[in-house]
């Protein structure tokens, strides 16, 4: 399994990220960081090089359905749209929603367990196998 994870835009609150991309390498799963103050085609265009099997976006200061909404059509216009996308950070139930709607696989609020994440990536690999 690999999976890119990143911040988008030019929050630098990554503390969120670094410890889901952590917990993803402890549970054996290949991790590409691509750090904080990314853009939406720099994310496309690794997970386009990197051949991966989810994109995890973290988000802090809103921006998050503008940005889905430019990634998703980026990646189905690059043979990406079987990648699931998952995002977290501050995220209200309503705006969980209308990501899901965007195609956006799992959304991750505040305190929401690490377990669950990696366990979400695993059952990614499952099916894959």
């Amino acid at each position: 399994m690999r999976v890119i994870t990143a911040k988008i835009g030019p929050d630098d609150h990554f503390r969120g990220i670094h410890a889901v991309s952590q917990a993803l390498r402890d549970a054996g799963i290949e991790v590409i960081y691509l750090g904080t103050g990314q853009r939406f085609d720099r994310v496309v265009a690794a997970a386009v090089q990197e051949d991966v099997d989810v994109i995890a976006l973290g988000f802090h200061y809103g921006g998050q359905l503008e940005t889905i909404r430019r990634i998703m059509p980026a990646l189905r216009e690059n043979g990406l749209e079987h990648v699931p996308v998952i995002v977290g950070g501050v995220i209200s139930p309503q705006l969980a929603e209308k990501l899901r709607a965007e195609g956006v696989a799992a959304v991750y609020p505040p305190g929401s367990s690490l377990t669950s994440i990696v366990d979400f990536v695993r059952g990614v690999g499952a099916v894959k196998q």
